[in-house]
């Protein structure tokens, strides 16, 4: 039987490895105009030589498809709201939440609004994925295997959902809007301004007026469910240009790196297309032909995550006469469209809901009370691949910002430079406009006049900066956006600061000496924590009584604020700032605060400082001072550490606790399997830090795992961008048994950055693959 099993085992592993791809020789490639040459790096990264775009778009489609085809099938699973056939009851609320919103349907009609070029483009990359299921070579990836699924022919309108994902996980402000509704059921606006603090330079939006304006819609709106995990909101990045006049080779640099939930394969494919009509390398999506962050040859461009307030949520009040077929607005009653969908489970059953949507978007599910979803994202025309396929070929400031004013959804700042020495930000996007001045920090009812939008802002008045008088363009999800900037409000609640200001102080750092591409490495790979410079002191007015509490707090007062991962000091901050927040907000939150935990730098820094009434725990008959807030905290977070870590502290890392499980999707959820799919890696950084290490977050399981950090890192020369700098978390196969899954994943963590090959000589007979895709 042993024998039986090793010889059905090994059997099996060389059957699935041969659907890794065919990356020598020839192939087929049906609908070229010529012959493609395809040379890979001994890392899998492809150069795609061809006579046309077009023939570029239809062999990246291939290589998509040879590489990452269940992560392109899991995409559009996710937004089609289709996961239930796969993966049965488990899924199927997130599934009628798609469904519900119905991403899929708009981007049929988005399609068909789109210039000529990029369907064009959409067509070309659709076919070469379909060219590959005609045809694969061999069996699909394991992933097929163990789900049984045979995947169905890539739509054009497919590309366009990955677009969709990202902006509803970038788009996070109903979610505030939830939460802010839910706290204001038990504290006054004051304290929940103080528990989600805006970091606006604007006057606070949650007042009492605006409260006094939702009316009952915060009460109904704090009985939704939380939404499914998968969309949770957890985006930020990192982003700079300087001039030539601050660099050492008198050209621009543009550093970047896209903050996204960490997991295997990697969200990115690198690539470089060289054809007559344009050069592009950098970072595709797959099940996209456009490169969304990267160089075309004589510019470059980068992204961050505005955090802009493009959603509302409107409490829908039930026209009396009848309330399961009419809703009231400002003008009288309503009928909602509605729709039965089918939800079609692993095994053939099929669940049914009835679809709603209102004239303020779509009727959200599994609640006790109709909410609308108010979304700019879900208008009938989005432009935003119109805009990539633009800024893929803008060389000019000019044609930039005419890129940028096509985009829609979801808000970018797009950061840019080119050789000839401009730099350039526009912060890209459509914006409500709310009526009456309406702030958009609650929701609304429906009969309230301020409820519908006014529409949105206009593509020219997106805000746009060019060549600042100090060379230096920055962002860190901050507030970027100031009044003079642009007339329209952006947002109202904004990212904490700290990880800008550290990366302002190490880019203003030695000031006269010219900047390099080293340093802007550095930075990004930097661990100093402002946050912990600023909160340490708060935490050092403990007086603690325990040995070990003792022996914690000295590591802290000698600590140099530096997140690494072989120390302890980082581990007994994370760990005291989540106690420190629950000193003082679990008694006044109760039952809600576990929705609520969070070591926000703003709020305990006002609650320690200008608001000590935090400090009282309510629950008891004394009147408890910061000191004991501070106290509670290290005991607590001494003996957490402990029951992990044991108690000798000189023991402790931060590297033990702080670990990235990067995940495979699905396979990590089968037992045994994961350990051959999965690739945990201990990383430095923290919440704040520039290499930012975002942990799952106080009271979640293993809350100290690396969660969400850098995908990627760039750092472009814009005197030779064939010189620019790349690292990725992972590898460019999604195939586990290849050896280009996570090959490059240890060189992420340290900071060991790679280029593309495109100088002359880069490309060696021996060293790389070669294929050839010819017309059938």
């Amino acid at each position: 039987m042993a024998l039986l099993l090793l010889a059905g085992g090994g059997g099996l592993y060389l059957w699935l490895l041969q659907s890794l791809p065919q990356t020598d020789g020839e192939r087929a490639l049906p609908g070229l105009g010529a012959e493609v040459e395809v040379l890979r790096d001994p890392h899998g990264i492809p150069t795609i030589r061809a006579e046309t775009m077009a023939d570029a778009y239809r062999a990246l489609g291939f290589l998509h498809a040879q590489e990452r085809l269940w992560q392109m099938e899991l995409s559009r699973r996710i937004i089609r709201g289709r996961l239930s056939e796969i993966a049965g009851a488990a899924t199927v609320r997130m599934d009628r939440f798609m469904l519900a919103i119905d991403v899929a349907g708009v981007t049929e009609r988005q399609y068909a609004a789109l210039s000529p070029e990029t369907r064009a483009a959409l067509d070309a990359y659709a076919a070469g994925v379909n060219a590959h299921l005609d045809d694969p070579g061999g069996p699909l990836p394991p992933e097929f295997l163990l789900t049984g699924i045979d995947p169905a022919p890539w739509t054009p309108t497919d590309s366009l959902l990955w677009g969709k994902l990202m902006s509803l996980q970038l788009s996070g402000d109903w979610r505030n809007e939830l939460l802010k509704s839910k706290l204001l059921q038990r504290l006054p606006p004051e304290r929940v301004a103080h528990l989600i603090p805006s970091y606006s330079e604007s006057p606070a939006t949650l007042t009492a007026a605006e409260v006094a304006a939702a009316g009952d819609a915060p009460a109904r709106v704090a009985r939704l469910p939380e939404p499914p995990p998968l969309l949770a909101s957890e985006s930020a990045s990192n982003a700079w240009a300087l001039t030539g006049a601050r660099t050492e080779s008198g050209a621009p640099i543009l550093a970047n790196d896209p903050h996204l939930r960490l997991g295997l394969p990697n969200v990115w494919y690198m690539a470089r297309i060289e054809t007559p009509e344009l050069t592009l390398a950098g970072a595709t999506a797959p099940g996209v032909p456009f490169h969304v962050i990267g160089h075309n040859g004589t510019a470059a461009w980068g992204l961050t995550t505005t955090h802009a307030d493009t959603m509302d949520l409107v409490a829908l009040a039930a026209d009396p006469a009848a309330p399961e077929t009419r809703y009231l607005t400002a003008d009288g009653p309503l009928a909602y469209e509605t729709e039965t969908v089918e939800i079609a489970l692993r095994g053939g059953a099929v669940e049914t809901f009835e679809r709603k949507r209102t004239i303020f978007g779509p009727v959200l599910p599994d609640q006790e009370t109709a909410v609308a979803l108010q979304w700019s994202a879900l208008a009938d025309v989005d432009r935003t691949p119109d805009a990539l396929w633009r800024l893929n070929r803008a060389r000019t400031v000019e044609a930039f910002r005419a890129a940028a004013q096509q985009f829609d959804a979801p808000v970018q700042n797009i950061f840019w430079a080119n050789e000839a020495g401009r730099i350039a930000l526009a912060v890209a996007g459509r914006h409500p406009l709310r009526a009456g001045g309406r702030t958009g920090a609650l929701p609304r009812v429906s009969t309230a006049p301020d409820a519908p939008w006014e529409g949105v802002t206009r593509p020219e008045d997106i805000p746009f900066v060019t060549d600042p008088p100090g060379g230096l363009l920055a962002n860190a999800n901050n507030r970027i956006v100031t009044e003079a900037l642009s007339p329209y409000r952006i947002a109202g609640d904004w990212e904490p600061p700290q990880r800008y200001h550290r990366v302002r102080e190490l880019l203003d750092a030695e000031p006269g000496v010219p900047h390099t591409l080293a340093r802007s490495e550095a930075i990004q790979m930097d661990v100093g924590s402002v946050f912990a410079r600023e909160a340490t002191p708060l935490l050092l007015r403990a007086e603690p009584e325990t040995e070990l509490a003792r022996e914690a707090l000295a590591r802290l007062a000698q600590w140099d604020f530096r997140m690494e991962r072989d120390a302890a000091a980082p581990a007994i901050f994370s760990a005291a700032a989540d106690e420190l927040a629950r000193a003082l907000a679990e008694d006044d939150l109760g039952p809600l605060f576990e929705d609520w935990w969070r070591a926000d730098p703003g709020f305990l820094s006002a609650a320690m400082t200008d608001h000590p009434d935090w400090c009282d725990d309510l629950r008891t008959p004394v009147e408890e001072d910061c000191r004991w807030a501070a106290t509670t905290a290290v005991e607590r977070a001494a003996a957490r550490l402990a029951e992990r870590l044991g108690d000798d502290v000189d023991a402790w890392r931060w590297g033990d606790l702080h670990v990235a499980r990067l995940g495979h999707s699905p396979l990590t959820f089968i037992p045994v399997v994961r350990w051959i799919v999965d690739r945990p890696i201990e990383t430095p950084g923290g919440d704040h830090t520039p290499n930012r290490g975002q942990t799952r977050g106080a009271g979640s399981a293993d809350s100290f795992a690396h969660a969400h950090g850098a995908s990627m890192r760039v750092v472009y020369d814009l005197g030779d961008l064939d010189d620019s700098r790349f690292t990725v978390a992972g590898g460019q196969s999604g195939h586990p048994l290849s050896s280009q899954y996570a090959d490059r994943l240890v060189d992420w963590r340290d900071g060991r950055y790679f280029r593309i090959p495109g100088r002359s000589g880069d490309i060696k007979q021996g060293d790389f693959s070669r294929l050839i895709l010819h017309p059938e």
